[in-house]
C-alpha cells in the first residue's frame, strides 16, 4: 500500500548554497582535489523546463547526468512511514572508454526560509558507465548491488532532492532532482 503526498509545483526558489557544496560530506577524492579540478554545473528550474521536464548536467568533458527524479509516498506495509526514493540517474563517461562513475543523493528539508539538508545523508554510490551509459548496477560503498535510495520515517514537512554527479576524471556537477513535474513534495 503507498500512497503519495502533495506535490508542489511552485513555490521558493530552490537553491544550494556554497556552504553546503563546500561541505559536503563522502567526497570519493577529497574536497581539495575536486575544487581544482572540478567544473560545477547547476541545473536550475528554468532548464529543466527547457529540456522537457527532466534535470540534466553537462561534465566540462563531455560525460552527462540524467536525473531520474524522485517519488514521494507513505509505506504502510512495511512501517517505513512518510518516505522519499532517490532513483539512480543516468550517467555516460566523459571520455571514449568505459569508466567509473559516483552520484549521491541529497535530501533538503523546507526550514520556512531556506532548504537545508536533512541530517541522513547518503554515501556515494557507484556504476560503470561507457558513452551509452551506466551498464552495470549502481553498488554501494559495501559492494552491494542497490536499486534506489530511501529516506524514511520523515516528519511532516517539505522535501527537495539535489544529485551530486562525479566522473574518474575529477569533473563534478549537480542538479535539483524532479518528483511528478515539480521540485519538492509536502507531506502534511
Amino acid at each position: 500500500m503507498y500512497q503519495t503526498s502533495s506535490v508542489v509545483t511552485s513555490g521558493p526558489r530552490i537553491r544550494e548554497d556554497e556552504t553546503t557544496r563546500a561541505n559536503r560530506r563522502g567526497d570519493p577524492i577529497g574536497t581539495a582535489v575536486r575544487r581544482g579540478a572540478a567544473v560545477v554545473v547547476s541545473v536550475f528550474a528554468m532548464g529543466a523546463m527547457l529540456f522537457g521536464g527532466s534535470t540534466s548536467a553537462s561534465a566540462a568533458t563531455n560525460g552527462t547526468a540524467t536525473s531520474r527524479g524522485f517519488t514521494c509516498g507513505v509505506d504502510a506495509y512495511f512501517g517505513h512511514g512518510r518516505q522519499v526514493r532517490a532513483n539512480f540517474p543516468q550517467m555516460t563517461s566523459t571520455g571514449g572508454s568505459n569508466e567509473l562513475v559516483w552520484w549521491q543523493p541529497d535530501l533538503r528539508t523546507w526550514n520556512g526560509s531556506s532548504w537545508v539538508r536533512y541530517p541522513d545523508v547518503k554515501p556515494w554510490y557507484h556504476a560503470s558507465a561507457g558513452l551509452g551509459g551506466v551498464f552495470s548496477p549502481w553498488f554501494d560503498p559495501r559492494g552491494t548491488a542497490m536499486f534506489a535510495v530511501y529516506f524514511n520515517n520523515l516528519p511532516a514537512g517539505s522535501y527537495a532532492l539535489v544529485d551530486h554527479y562525479f566522473w574518474s576524471n575529477g569533473t563534478s556537477a549537480d542538479a535539483w532532482s524532479l518528483v511528478n513535474g515539480g521540485y519538492f513534495c509536502t507531506y502534511p
